[in-house]
């Protein structure tokens, strides 16, 4: 267990009790994939308003950026030089799960 098993069974192993460790692995593992999308999310969020500043606007880019990122879409980002079009496409990719 030290090792990093996630839990053990005993020999003879019945099928259903076989059946029921592997499914709450596979559970506790897309819980742990969930927790580190949100924690990305977070972190990508916040660090967007504080460079960009805390308007209201800048909250909807945040929501907009959490919308395309769970897409699996082209992203165009335009508009005028100095206006933080990098910013937000680092943002979409950093929230996207393309990021590794």
């Amino acid at each position: 267990m030290r090792l990093g098993a996630y839990d053990y069974l005993t020999k003879p192993a019945q099928v259903d009790e076989v059946v029921l460790t592997i499914e709450r692995a596979l559970e506790r593992h897309q819980l742990l994939a969930a927790v580190e999308q949100l924690k990305i999310r977070v972190r990508h969020g916040s660090s967007l308003a504080r460079q960009m500043g805390p308007s209201a606007e800048v909250q909807r880019i945040v929501e907009q950026v959490d919308q395309v990122a769970d897409s699996n879409f082209t992203v165009l980002v335009q508009g005028e030089t100095g206006t933080g079009k990098e910013l937000v496409a680092r943002a979409v990719h950093e929230a996207s799960p393309r990021r590794d």
